[in-house]
């Protein structure tokens, strides 16, 4: 639906990028992998910032895994011999917290980058997804997951249908390699739900008309559930349009209004 006011307003983009992400259900677990050794860390293992279950990884692509708790998650995870490292969890309503020290922190080779790949919901519990549900989300959940990980180029599946408040708040902050945004197909939201969730994406560009695929979310009343207050801030701080300016964009997506988004050849 495109709302009065704003009939060129689109959303979607186009990327030289031909992955796609990964549905997740099959593998029940989250990917991450790059074309060089890489690692991955907790930036703080402070209780109040993380999972509240249980989290493991393998890095041989699935045959064994370890347990990572919290209290040593600040010691980086090495790839294997793939360079690849899975994650998975159980018994989880959040991976982060209400704060910056939520995030998590790739470190790549030099100037490689990384992918994400699966279902961000196997984090908190992977049986649940595999028998296809959704697991509970508390509030906060992936809060800045990925801020400022600037190698990150493509992003995990965020399936779930009902957010909480600011679930995915600063989820790919200053995420400059990000080419390709996620699906949000959720049609229940939650005040500051989606809350600078792009801010500083230097690779994703906004064009206010065009003929790009559209991408964005449900209209389903959001409106009348939050308000706008669930999308503030979403696109703040990107590149708008060929001039290059960087500009705070809070598109009317919550009434179903639409911009562009596409790769930038040279982000800044």
């Amino acid at each position: 639906m495109i709302v009065p006011g704003c009939a060129n307003l689109l959303l979607g983009w186009q990327t030289d990028n031909s992955e796609s992400n990964d549905t997740g259900n099959d593998t029940g677990y989250l990917t991450f992998t790059s074309t060089a050794p890489f690692s991955i860390a907790k930036y703080s293992s402070d209780a109040s910032y993380g999972w509240d279950g249980t989290l493991e990884y393998s890095v041989d692509d699935g045959n064994t895994w370890t347990a990572w708790p919290l209290a040593s998650s600040t010691t980086p995870i090495q790839s294997g011999a793939n360079d690849t490292i899975l994650f998975r969890g159980t018994g989880n309503t959040r991976i982060c917290g209400n704060s910056i020290s939520s995030r998590w922190s790739i470190t790549p080779s030099g100037s490689n980058k990384v992918a994400a790949s699966g279902n961000i919901e196997t984090l908190l519990d992977y049986t649940v997804v595999k028998n296809g549900g959704h697991p509970a989300m508390a509030t906060y959940c992936y809060y800045g997951m990925f801020q400022d990980c600037t190698s990150l180029t493509t992003p995990p599946k965020l399936p779930a249908t009902t957010l909480t408040g600011s679930c995915y708040a600063y989820m790919f902050s200053n995420c400059t390699s990000l080419t390709t945004p996620p699906e949000l197909p959720a049609t229940t939201l939650a005040s500051y739900c989606y809350y600078g969730m792009f801010q500083g994406c230097a690779s994703l560009e906004v064009y206010t008309d065009g003929n790009l695929p559209e991408w964005g979310i449900p209209s389903h009343d959001v409106a009348v559930q939050i308000g706008t207050s669930a999308l503030e801030n979403m696109f703040a701080k990107i590149k708008q349009g060929t001039a290059g300016t960087n500009v705070d964009i809070t598109p009317s997506l919550a009434v179903g209004g639409r911009v562009v988004l596409h790769t930038v050849n040279n982000p800044v």
